[in-house]
């Protein structure tokens, strides 16, 4: 199976990493690390993912709490 990043999923990767590393460089890494092995389950779970064609799924966006603090202080 194929896993697909769109730029948007690619784009909440790096912004999450990036606000993490401000506070705690270290975490970012773990952080960063925990979401991609999250992602690698499709692999193992095909059907957990959206289907766009036979063998291969695409991820459209990520979502991560620190996301969220960064929204609330806009």
């Amino acid at each position: 199976m194929k896993l697909h990043y769109t730029p948007e999923a690619v784009a909440d990767l790096v912004r999450i990493a990036d606000d993490i590393r401000v506070h705690n460089p270290a975490a970012a890494l773990r952080v960063r690390a925990a979401i991609l092995d999250s992602i690698q389950t499709l692999i193992l779970f095909p059907g957990a993912g959206r289907r766009q064609a036979a063998g291969e799924a695409v991820i459209l966006n990520i979502k991560h709490p620190a996301q969220r603090r960064e929204h609330e202080d806009a």
